[in-house]
């Protein structure tokens, strides 16, 4: 995450000066310090494209996480949607035809 790549209003609404500076700010605090190496995901995104390298022989997912933020945020994101499915199976499927 690089400041310079956020992009603002030229003429901002001053209503918004708190969000944008904290906006600014958390952009700041993160640059340099992101939890995985942005040229390593680069190379991972450039292989699974090309089909090569690590991706090589896998069937393409629908979603790849990269990182061990966006891991954790999937797993959990999967074990929610696998406890809504064994909770309302039987409403689930009473909405088929009979």
């Amino acid at each position: 995450m690089v400041p310079g790549n956020i992009k603002f209003r030229s003429n901002p609404i001053a209503d918004y000066d708190d969000v944008r500076d904290g906006v600014a700010q958390f952009v700041q605090s993160m640059n340099g310090n992101q939890p995985g190496d942005p040229k390593k995901a680069v190379e991972v995104m450039l292989d699974v494209v090309r089909e090569e390298g690590v991706a090589q022989g896998k069937a393409l997912p629908e979603r790849l996480p990269l990182g061990i933020d966006s891991l954790a945020v999937m797993r959990n994101k999967a074990v929610g949607n696998l406890a809504i499915c064994n909770e309302w199976e039987d409403v689930i499927r009473s909405t088929n035809y009979d």
